[in-house]
């Protein structure tokens, strides 16, 4: 997994209780898992973090900003390798979460991913479609170019 450094950073903070108590953490991850919405016009997930809900937290704003992008990476890198449950739980455990704190984020990424799984499947999407749409809607680079088909012609005369 690609998780740079600021971000591990703001993820052990994140993971200290006396920086973070559980109540507040639950009440984070509920926040930012509650803040995907699914734009259908532009058929993308557009994750839209409202500043104003941050205020109500003990936890400088400037700490809680980095630790939701934090969040939303590895939810990305999360979607991107494909991991389950036992995974996200192991990895968070590395990073030296409780294990309360790991059951509640485990608990909304399974409530989550498999919502994103059920919507898009009844949108005839398959489940690359939905990961590749996750990961193109919360990457912060210009589009580019996927695949191209060359061909090449000549005319003799």
């Amino acid at each position: 997994m690609e998780i740079n450094s600021k971000s591990v950073a703001a993820l052990k903070y994140a993971a200290n209780d006396e920086n973070l108590s559980t109540q507040s953490f639950e009440a984070l991850i509920k926040l930012i898992f509650d803040s995907f919405i699914v734009d259908l016009k532009v058929g993308k997930l557009v994750p839209k973090l409202e500043t104003k809900n941050l205020d109500t937290f003990d936890v400088p704003k400037v700490e809680l900003k980095e630790i939701s992008a934090s969040f939303y990476t590895l939810i990305a890198e999360f979607a991107r390798h494909n991991f389950d449950t036992v995974s996200v739980s192991t990895f968070l455990e590395d990073t030296g979460f409780s294990n309360e704190k790991i059951n509640i984020f485990s608990q909304f990424y399974l409530v989550i991913f498999f919502f994103l799984i059920i919507f898009f499947l009844k949108l005839q999407k398959e489940k690359r479609e939905i990961i590749r749409l996750f990961l193109s809607s919360t990457t912060a680079s210009f589009p580019h170019v996927v695949d191209v088909n060359w061909r090449l012609d000549y005319i003799v005369k």
